[in-house]
């Protein structure tokens, strides 16, 4: 063991380090593990539902069952724009992309606040006909994502 002598004028509480040093050291190294494994595991616990909200999504968007999208929505998601925009823009995406065929994330992230819980995720998705990137937001409620947004780029999209 080594031992550090501490040459101070003052009382063993206001010496550096002190005395206490070595205790202190180990309940921060504790502290900031801790805090690493509940952020690993918070962020694989998000990504999972991220992709368990993506893949239902996805698979409602197939199926051509914008009623199972309705129902995983919070109401938020037709207040901007309406049902009939909603479903106008998911048959456009149907009908020049085509059908989902897989998907990977770009990006996921989580927002806790007075409002609420949002998720938020960006997805490299292949369709078909081609590629698109699509951004989700969600509302977390009661551990359950609720679809707040949803849009998807693409050249084929925008006609260029």
């Amino acid at each position: 063991m080594t031992r550090v002598l501490i040459a101070c004028s003052g009382p063993p509480s206001k010496c550096w380090p002190s005395p206490a040093y070595p205790r202190l050291a180990v309940a921060w190294s504790t502290l900031a593990l801790f805090l690493v494994l509940l952020t690993a595991c918070s962020m694989k616990q998000n990504l999972s539902m991220a992709q368990l909200a993506v893949d239902g999504f996805h698979q409602s968007l197939k199926v051509h069952d914008d009623g199972a999208i309705a129902v995983d929505v919070a109401p938020a998601f037709y207040q901007s724009v309406g049902v009939e925009a909603r479903r106008a823009y998911l048959a456009r995406i149907r009908s020049t992309l085509g059908a989902p065929v897989s998907s990977s994330p770009i990006n996921v992230h989580v927002d806790h606040m007075p409002a609420g819980t949002f998720l938020s995720a960006r997805y490299q998705t292949h369709f078909e006909k081609g590629e698109a990137q699509e951004d989700f937001s969600w509302r977390i409620e009661n551990g359950r994502p609720y679809l707040v947004a949803y849009s998807a780029a693409s050249p084929l999209l925008t006609g260029r």
